[in-house]
């Protein structure tokens, strides 16, 4: 995947879709503190929101490259549907 090929507007769809999928999947959403016990963390696929943060992580990771090999195809016209004609 080249970055490079990709618009401005799809790049920053591929990096947000990265960091969301980060997000949903190695970092804490909810803490519990419990006194003389301790505390417990939860990501966003585990419970009470597990089914939802999968959801949404699943979702994230299938949108992300789907963006970057949008441009990596060649322009359709639309008034002939072949790849690479320009209309004159």
């Amino acid at each position: 995947m080249d970055l490079g090929k990709l618009s401005r507007g799809e790049r920053i769809i591929v990096i947000a879709g990265v960091l969301l999928v980060i997000d949903l999947l190695f970092l804490p959403w909810h803490s519990i503190n419990v006194p003389y016990i301790g505390s417990v963390d939860r990501n966003a696929i585990s419970s009470p929101n597990a089914f939802l943060g999968f959801l949404a992580a699943l979702a994230a990771a299938a949108w992300s490259p789907r963006s970057s090999c949008r441009s990596s195809r060649p322009p359709r016209c639309l008034s002939c549907r072949s790849p690479g004609h320009v209309p004159t």
